[in-house]
C-alpha cells in the first residue's frame, strides 16, 4: 500500500489546483514531504518526497527554475506543488515544456493556500498509510510471541532486525550489558551522551532514548533510531517495546526465582535423587550449561554499614569467578542462602583450584576494599548426590569459623573437614596448643625475623626434600639447610614420629585454620 498524488487529490486536500504537467505520473509514490525555500535546493532533495514551495529563492530566475525541475526529476521526487501569486504569478513556458517532456508532475495552488496546513495534512496521510502498510499489528504479535517463547533481550533484538525501518539498543542498567540491532546504533550510543530521555538529530535520521522502569526502578535504557522522514515509526514502537522489555525483565525474575529454588533444593536436600545426567537435563531450561565435575564456592562478605547484596553485586562476583576459572557465565549459577552467596560452577581440567581461588579472593578484595571477605570451597564433585553433603560441610564450617572469629579467610575442603572435626573444642584451647607446640619457632621468628614456620612446614610438606622445599620457598639451597640447622638447634625433633605429628599438626592448624598474630 502506498500514497500517491492521485490519493492526495481524491481526498480533496487541495480545494483549488491547476495541473501544469506530469498527470501521467500522478501514481508516483509519496514517502515524505519537503518545503523547498532555499537557494541550495540540490542539497535537500529527498527521493519520493512531495515538494511544496512558493519559489521564493528562485522567483523569476528561469535558468535556476529549469535546473530545479531537472534535479527534482533526476532524484526521483514524487512531484512539485507551487503556491503562485506570491513570488511568482506563473511558470515560464520553457519550464512547463521541460516538465511535460520529462512527464514530471507540477501542480499550482492559489494564493490563499496555507502551506503549513497542507504540509501537516499530507504528512498525516503519509503516516496513516505507512502505519497500515507496515504490518504493525502483525509485527507486534510476532515479536511478542517470540519473546514469550524465549524471554531474552537477544530474542527481541533478533525480531527487531527483521524490521527495516527501525533500530533498537538496550543497555541493561543492572549488569551494564548492551544489546543492539545494528552496529550503527551501537556506535552512535557510544558517541552521544544520552540522558534519561532525549532526542538527537543525526544526519538523515533521528535517535530517541528513554529509561524503562520496573516498580519505580530503572532497569534498561532504550534507544530507538529511524530515518527523519520515518520518525513517526519511533512513536508507534516506543510504548510497545517498553511493555515487551518489562515482560522480559519479569520473565527473567521469574526464571531466577525458579532457578534459585531449584539450586536451594539442589544444595540442601540430603536425599538428592538425581544423577548427573538428570541434573544436566533439568538445568537446561534455566540456560545453565552445567557439566561435571563441578565445585561449590560459599562466600561471607561483611560490607561497611551492612550494605545489602544486590543483583549487580552478585553479577560482579560472578564475572570475577568466571574470568578466574576460565568458564562462560552459563557454566556458573548462584543463589543466596542465609545471606551467603553460593556458587556452583563447572571445573576446567588442569586447574589448580587453590591457586585460582586465591587469585579470585585478591580480585574481590581489590573490588570491595575494606570488606571482610571469607570464602570456602569444595574439592571437585563428580556425582550430583555428593553436592548436598559438600554444601553442608561448607555451610556449617563457615558458620563455626565466624562464631570462633577465625582470622583465616580462605578455607579449602580439607581445612573445613578439620575445622568441622574440631568445632566441638574451644578455639582458645586450640590456639594455646598451637602456641605451646610452636613456641620456640615463634619466639625465634619474633626476635630474628627469620621465617622458620614456613620453612619447616614446606620441608615436611615436600616429604623432607630440601631441594624441592627451597625451590617452593624461592630461597637458595644453602639458605634452606641453614634454617633447618637453626630449627634443629632449637630442639625441634621431627625424627620421632610422635613429635613429628604434634609439630606438623600444630603447623597445619597455624597455616590453614588459626592465622593469629605472632
Amino acid at each position: 500500500m502506498k500514497l500517491t498524488i492521485y490519493d492526495i487529490l481524491e481526498k480533496a486536500i487541495f480545494e483549488k489546483y491547476t495541473v501544469l504537467s506530469g498527470e501521467e505520473n500522478f501514481s508516483n509514490e509519496i514517502e515524505s514531504m519537503s518545503i523547498l525555500e532555499t537557494p541550495e535546493f540540490q542539497n535537500y532533495i529527498i527521493k519520493n518526497s512531495l515538494i511544496l514551495t512558493t519559489f521564493y529563492p528562485i522567483k523569476t530566475d528561469t535558468e535556476a527554475t529549469l535546473k530545479l525541475i531537472q534535479s527534482l526529476h533526476d532524484q526521483h521526487t514524487a512531484g512539485l506543488i507551487i503556491k503562485v501569486h506570491r513570488y511568482v504569478d506563473q511558470l515560464p513556458k520553457e519550464v512547463i515544456a521541460l516538465a511535460q517532456s520529462l512527464q514530471y508532475p507540477i501542480i499550482t495552488l492559489d494564493y490563499d493556500a496555507n502551506l503549513s496546513i497542507l504540509f501537516n495534512n499530507i504528512m498525516s496521510e503519509i503516516q496513516n498509510v505507512d502505519f497500515l502498510s507496515s504490518s504493525f499489528d502483525q509485527n507486534y504479535s510476532t515479536i511478542l510471541s517470540n519473546v514469550y517463547k524465549n524471554p531474552t533481550t537477544k530474542t527481541l533484538m533478533d525480531s527487531v532486525k527483521s524490521l527495516h525501518d527501525i533500530d533498537l539498543l538496550l543497555h541493561n542498567l543492572e549488569d551494564n550489558k548492551i544489546h543492539a540491532s545494528s552496529e550503527q546504533i551501537l556506535d552512535e550510543y557510544e558517541k552521544f551522551n544520552f540522558k534519561q530521555s532525549s532526542i538527537i538529530r543525526c544526519e538523515d535520521h533521528i535517535i530517541y532514548s528513554e529509561d524503562v522502569y520496573y516498580q519505580d526502578h530503572p532497569i534498561y535504557k532504550m534507544v530507538l533510531s529511524s530515518k527523519l522522514d520515518r520518525r513517526h515509526i519511533i512513536h508507534n514502537y516506543v510504548e510497545i517495546f517498553k511493555i515487551i522489555i518489562v515482560i522480559i525483565y519479569q520473565k527473567k525474575l521469574e526464571n531466577l526465582m525458579l532457578q534459585s529454588r531449584f539450586i536451594h533444593q539442589f544444595l540442601s536436600q540430603k536425599s538428592f535423587a538425581f544423577s548427573a545426567e538428570e541434573v544436566i537435563e533439568t538445568t537446561r531450561k534455566y540456560n545453565w550449561n552445567i557439566k561435571f565435575p563441578v565445585i561449590i564456592l560459599l562466600f561471607h562478605m561483611a560490607f561497611k554499614n551492612d550494605y545489602p547484596y544486590t543483583n549487580v553485586m552478585l553479577n560482579a562476583i560472578s564475572e570475577i569467578i568466571c574470568e578466574r576459572f576460565e568458564i562462560h557465565p552459563s557454566e556458573a549459577r548462584s543463589t543466596m542462602i542465609e545471606d551467603h552467596p553460593v556458587f556452583i560452577l563447572n571445573l576446567r581440567e588442569n586447574i589448580n583450584i587453590s591457586d585460582v581461588v586465591n587469585l579470585m579472593y585478591m580480585d574481590l578484595i581489590e573490588k570491595y576494599p575494606g570488606t571482610e571477605i571469607k570464602v570456602s570451597y569444595s574439592n571437585e564433585i563428580n556425582d550430583a548426590n555428593d553436592i548436598p553433603n559438600k554444601y553442608e560441610l561448607l555451610s556449617s564450617t563457615m558458620s563455626s569459623a565466624l562464631k570462633s572469629n577465625l582470622t583465616k579467610n580462605i578455607f579449602s575442603e580439607s581445612n573445613l573437614s578439620l575445622i568441622h572435626l574440631l568445632s566441638s573444642l574451644k578455639a582458645a584451647d586450640l590456639v594455646h596448643y598451637i602456641r605451646m607446640s610452636l613456641s620456640k619457632l615463634l619466639e625465634y621468628e619474633k626476635n630474628n625475623n627469620t621465617p622458620l614456620i614456613d620453612t619447616l612446614y614446606e620441608y615436611i610438606s615436600t616429604k623432607f626434600n630440601v631441594k624441592q622445599a627451597s625451590e617452593n620457598l624461592f630461597i637458595h639451597y644453602n639458605t634452606m639447610r641453614y634454617r633447618l640447622s637453626i630449627i634443629h638447634s632449637l630442639g625441634i625433633n621431627i625424627e620421632a614420629v610422635e613429635d613429628l605429628f604434634h609439630i606438623y599438626f600444630a603447623l597445619y592448624l597455624y597455616k590453614n585454620v588459626y592465622e593469629f598474630e605472632k
